[in-house]
């Protein structure tokens, strides 16, 4: 790790993988969410600038772009994080059912008369 050396991101290539990813998250109709998936994806993209290997590709034998090898990374971030938070909602919304259920075991209704005024 002394000796690692981190391929960083320049200011041009940060702009231009946000506004893909903006873009991406806009047009699948994740707009209330977009900036938040673009600014995970940008951080992505910089913990992983450093693994791109310029490999064959199997398609055309051409190797992919770092470009194209970050915003893959990016956008796989971001449907990994909303499967999370899907997911997780999922969870909540379970245990709400179950403690509605518990609810109405512990406590059931009292008759519903109305108390006399006296």
């Amino acid at each position: 790790m002394e000796n690692e050396t981190r391929q960083t991101l320049t200011e041009k290539e940060l702009v231009d993988l946000r506004r893909v990813f903006v873009r991406y998250w806009n047009k699948n109709k994740r707009w209330n969410l977009a900036d938040d998936l673009a600014q995970i994806g940008l951080v992505q993209c910089w913990l992983k600038s450093d693994k791109y290997k310029a490999k064959k590709g199997k398609k055309n034998g051409r190797p992919a772009s770092r470009k194209t090898f970050l915003v893959r990374v990016g956008i796989n971030k971001g449907k990994s994080y909303l499967r999370t938070v899907d997911r997780r909602a999922k969870k909540d919304q379970e245990l709400i059912e179950k403690a509605e259920i518990y609810k109405k075991r512990l406590f059931p209704k009292v008759s519903s008369r109305k108390p006399s005024s006296e």
